[in-house]
């Protein structure tokens, strides 16, 4: 539940958005905790901090939903606590001082999440061939839960859905070219 997902239903968002961490202060310790955090945090990280483009202290992924997903679109709003958002620097500064709660926020994130969803819900549940492909992610999803063991191993057999004779072999390349530059040929060898 640690993610929000095309497939997932408005109950589901629900779930995951309420029970999600949201922290509206950075966590507070002596220089000591600081100082050991720091360490772990650095062996645990490995180089994963280095690739975030901003700092934020706060990590908060209700506000990175907002931040990246919702207000991320030329225009768009969020609407919290009966206010309408064009700026994630507003929508930060009114959760931080305590104009928008916590519960005020998440609310406004199911709201906006659901309603980005609503569209891809109706595409799947309508379209024959979505309905279908939507089932295989299902079904991909739930064998990954299962253990190594009881996996079902499956492989590509054009031989046995009658697509290509027995004996003959694949070959993967770039689509022929009239002119093809020496870093093609190169790639294709």
């Amino acid at each position: 539940d640690s993610a929000v997902f095309m497939e997932d239903t408005a109950e589901d968002v629900e779930r995951k958005i309420l029970a999600a961490y949201c922290p509206n202060k950075e966590e507070e310790g002596t220089a000591v905790d600081k100082l050991a955090q720091q360490a772990a945090a650095a062996e645990a990280d490995a180089g994963k901090e280095s690739m975030h483009l901003t700092v934020d202290k706060l990590k908060n992924p209700c506000l990175d939903y907002i931040r990246h997903i919702i207000l991320s679109p030329p225009d768009a709003t969020f609407t919290a606590g009966g206010t309408t958002y064009s700026s994630f620097d507003d929508v930060r500064a009114a959760f931080l001082s305590g104009t928008i709660s916590e519960t005020e926020l998440k609310k406004g994130l199911i709201d906006a999440l659901n309603e980005l969803l609503e569209p891809v819900r109706t595409h799947f549940a309508t379209d024959e061939r979505a309905k279908g492909l939507l089932e295989q992610v299902r079904q991909f999803k739930k064998e990954s839960l299962l253990p190594s063991a009881e996996k079902e191993i499956r492989r590509l057999d054009l031989v046995k859905l009658g697509k290509v004779p027995s004996g003959c072999h694949a070959v993967f390349a770039p689509l022929p070219n009239a002119k093809p530059t020496l870093q093609e040929a190169s790639d294709t060898l």
